[in-house]
This record gives C-alpha cells, structure tokens and sequence, in this order.
C-alpha cells in the first residue's frame, strides 16, 4: 500500500508547482516603496528579473551566479536571489534544490504576506514530492492554522500521514476530514474513505475495515467495495452459524459478488436445509449458467444438487395451499414467516409480504429481525422500494441483523 499515492502525488506536484511558474519571481522587486537591492547587486538583479519575464533561464543563472559572487550582499539580495533560484530550480524540477530555496524566501521578512499562502501550499507539495513527511505536515499544519487550507493541502496532509506510517494519525486526520465534509453536505473523496481503509487493514483492526467499506459501499456502490464488505461480515462470529449465514448470502447474490463456487454450493445448501428450495435452484443454475464451478466433480456435484433442490421444489410447490390454510389456521407467526419464506423462495413477492406481514404482527418469533430482513427483501422485489427501505430500517435490537438490514437498505437505495 506504500505506493497508492504515486501517481496522485505527481499530480499534486505538477499542479502547485505549475502555479509558482506562473507566478513572477521579482517581477516587482525594483517598485517604489519597496526595499531595494544593494548597488552592486541592482544591475544583475534587475536584468535576471527581465530574462526570467522572457523566460531566457540561463540568463538568469547567470545572472545570480553574478550576484552570488559578490563579495558582500544585502539581506534583500539574498531573498531576490533565492527566490528567482527557487524558480529555476522548479522550472528545472530540481526539487531538493527548490524546497531550500523556497524555504528560504517564506522565512523571509521580506516576502510579502499575500504570497505566504501560496508559498506555504507549494512548500508543503515539495515536501511530499521529497518523501520529508515530517516537514510536509509541518506545512500543511501551518496552511490549516493560517487559515488558507485548501483541498490541496488536505491531500497532502493525508498522503504524508499515511506515507510516513502514522496510521493512527492518518485516522484521526482524515476521518475528521471527512466527517465534515459528511456534515456539509458534500460528498467524501473516494481517495479518503479508501485511505481511511487501508490504514484500518494497516492496524489489523477489523471493526474499523468493516465501517470503512460500509462507508465506501455507501458513496461509491462498486462491486469490489461491496465484495471485500461482505467478505469480513463472512469472517465474523456473528454470521457464521446457518440462518444470519444464509442472509448474508442472500445480500451476496442480490449485489452480484458471489464469485467462489464453494458459496455458491453452500448457499444452496443452507437455501434447502431452511426450506427455500426455490431460491437454492436459482443460485446452483446461476453458477452453472457463469461457469463458476470449473472443475469437472465441483460441476458435478453441483448438478446433482440441483436436481435435487428442482425435486424438492416441485414437492414444496404442490403443499404450498396446505402450507397456506396451515398458517392461517394458527394465533402465533411462524408457520406463517415460513410460508413467507418459501413464498419469496419461489418469487411470488406479494404474496410472500402478505405472509411475513402476517407473521411478524402475529409475534412468537424465534427471531424477529431475520423475518423483518425477510419482509424487506420481498417488498423490495415486489417493487416496493419505500417500504422496503422502511422495513428494513425497523430492524433493531439484534446487531448483527442490524447491521445486514442497513445493508439491505443502502442497497434499496442504490437499485
């Protein structure tokens, strides 16, 4: 991850360094009312500052060369010298000899307050570029304290925390950073919530990586963010016993990054160990139709499987009035969730919302919040996607259910 910020670096340097080339060094140094070069240094000054308005550089180098040998020079020399030195040092992408340079002429009492910002935002930038992290957040800090921080020096204060190693700091920066722009209004970076990432999976903090992709699945809907959100949701405790498994799964399927043939047989299995028969026969003829399954005993086996879960979705098909005047006939809500289910199973979503409908306001559930994730995906497909999204919000009081319900719901949004 060191390397992530390379090309975005560049970037930042060629754009605050352009801007300095753009600027003219002395082009006002001789004005009236401003402090004037020594008499041995003026006429050398003042024709490296009209060679560098002419853009003849080597006039200028030799010009200052002139100047350097001097045996005295004033303290305004020095700054003139530095800061058309400065220039060409840029303009020849002599970095390290620009940085000093440069630095040289914001420590000055002689450069005028206007020009302090632009020169603090480029210092900030060569340092960066210089890999002197240190020094590039000493600037970027004092950009902020100053009050003429802009997205530039926010980026550059991101990368040098994260670059110099300091994850915790690139934490505490950058998440503040994106907060307020969450509470602007505005929509955060993508750079940031993935900068934000990678300093988590730095920190072995697996809580804090689950956020940061929660985070990055709700600005940026990829399938990659939503594939590495769901894989750590996998590896918790939380969704590794059958039922909150099956209902990550589902999600997984519904956002299309199921991808290993060893889910795809799994989710199939729990779909018929939990009476969705009809769901398992989706999922098995999807992996065969993508050729997920390559080897020839996965291909297989998988077949056989599907032949099994098309049998028993014929049976269930035939009991489903049985199943109905059974869930009609009872006070409590599971033989109705169940009919919901097996309902939804077979993609017949109104009649799936009326069953889970019934069941959840019927109460005794073993759990409520997987029914309610239930009810939410069924008014989704329905094309009911307010109540969905309603639903699904509802969900409270079991985390991990929480949790995947909000999924679902961001998901809502973003079909």
């Amino acid at each position: 991850m060191k390397n992530r910020f390379s090309g975005v670096t560049a970037l930042l340097v060629g754009g605050a360094l352009a801007a300095f080339i753009a600027m003219a060094p002395a082009s006002s140094a001789f004005a009236q009312g401003k402090p004037q070069p020594s008499r041995a240094a003026a006429k050398p000054l003042k024709a490296a500052g009209e060679a560098l308005k002419a853009k003849k550089y080597d006039v200028v180098a030799q010009k200052l060369r002139e100047v350097e040998a001097l045996p005295e020079r004033s303290p305004y020399d020095e700054f003139l010298v530095h800061e058309m030195q400065g220039f060409l040092d840029v303009h020849a992408k002599n970095y390290a000899a620009a940085e000093k340079d440069l630095e040289a002429v914001v420590n000055s009492n002689f450069v005028s307050q206007s020009e302090v910002p632009a020169r603090v935002r480029e210092l900030a930038v060569l340092n960066l570029t210089l890999k002197d992290y240190a020094k590039a957040i000493d600037y970027g800090t004092r950009a902020i304290k100053g009050g003429y921080a802009d997205d530039q020096i926010n980026e550059v204060l991101e990368q040098a925390y994260y670059l110099k190693g300091d994850h915790k700091a690139t934490l505490k920066y950058v998440g503040d950073y994106v907060d307020a722009e969450i509470k602007a209004g505005k929509t955060p970076k993508e750079r940031s919530l993935k900068t934000i990432m990678a300093s988590c999976v730095a920190l072995k903090d697996q809580a804090c990586e689950t956020r940061s992709f929660e985070r990055l699945v709700s600005y940026y809907p990829k399938g990659d963010y939503w594939a590495n959100l769901l894989h750590s949701l996998f590896s918790e405790d939380d969704y590794k016993p059958d039922e909150p498994r099956l209902q990550l799964y589902r999600l997984a399927f519904d956002v299309n990054v199921l991808k290993n043939p060893a889910d795809f047989t799994e989710m199939a299995q729990l779909d018929m160990d939990q009476g969705a028969a009809g769901e398992s026969v989706r999922v098995l003829q999807k992996g065969l139709e993508q050729n997920v399954f390559t080897e020839q005993r996965d291909k297989e086996k998988n077949g056989r499987l599907l032949a099994a879960a098309q049998k028993r979705a014929a049976a269930d098909q035939a009991t489903l009035p049985q199943l109905t005047a059974q869930a009609a006939s009872e006070a409590n809500g599971p033989k109705a969730v169940n009919l919901g289910l097996v309902l939804l199973s077979y993609q017949q979503y109104p009649q799936a919302v009326d069953a889970l409908t019934r069941g959840l306001k019927a109460g005794g559930l073993e759990s409520p919040a997987s029914a309610q994730i239930l009810l939410g995906i069924a008014q989704l497909k329905a094309g009911n996607k307010d109540a969905a999204i309603k639903t699904f919000r509802s969900v409270k009081g079991d985390q991990k259910y929480e949790r995947l319900a909000n999924l679902w719901a961001l998901h809502a949004r973003q079909v």
